[in-house]
């Protein structure tokens, strides 16, 4: 399939891309083009795809960028996750699970999340990011603290995270030494 190829799938993904090999015989999809995938609330953009045709399960080679928009409790507002990987990146939607890989980064209102490999957990059902799990050189910036270990577990429902494997934390006081030093203790 050429130009300007649109194809949808009976559980509601979009695929958009230039050009479109279908292997039937192997029950797969193929290009090397630029693809953008909407499912949900989430829209993904790379350069490359391998999936079976329902698009259940999706690998996607490079050059990858993935955009969530949760809707906040209580609020009509939305807040707005993304994340980058120098790829591949495998998502199987029906198990809601993403596997990122190479110089994965996690943004969103809570800060940054950097590493190697990161595993993502959604609710598609009701639209949101269940519990994030990176590995490999993980640095953390928040409210201009960083953090670094070997692994982290962040749950953005429960606003935690726990680092594994040598952590290691530079927080910045905003008040100074002394203001610290002078704090009445709370025996």
């Amino acid at each position: 399939l050429e130009d300007n190829v649109v194809a949808t799938t009976g559980s509601g993904a979009r695929l958009a891309t230039d050009s479109l090999d279908w292997l039937q015989n192997q029950q797969l999809i193929r290009t090397d083009d630029k693809v953008i995938i909407d499912k949900e609330n989430m829209q993904t953009t790379a350069w490359g795809l391998r999936a079976k045709p329902d698009l259940n399960k999706v690998r996607l080679i490079k050059d990858v960028k993935v955009d969530i928009n949760e809707q906040q409790p209580d609020s009509d507002l939305k807040n707005l996750t993304t994340i980058t990987c120098s790829g591949p990146l495998e998502i199987d939607y029906k198990k809601e699970v993403a596997i990122f890989n190479k110089n994965v980064v996690v943004n969103n209102i809570d800060g940054e999340i950097n590493s190697d490999r990161m595993l993502v957990y959604f609710d598609f059902k009701n639209k949101k990011l269940v519990k994030i799990i990176a590995r490999g050189n993980v640095k953390i910036l928040k409210e201009g603290n960083t953090s670094y270990s070997q692994k982290a577990v962040y749950l953005p429902n429960e606003k935690t995270l726990v680092l594994t494997g040598r952590p290691k934390i530079i927080m910045y006081s905003t008040g100074s030494m002394g203001e610290l030093l002078d704090a009445p203790s709370g025996n």
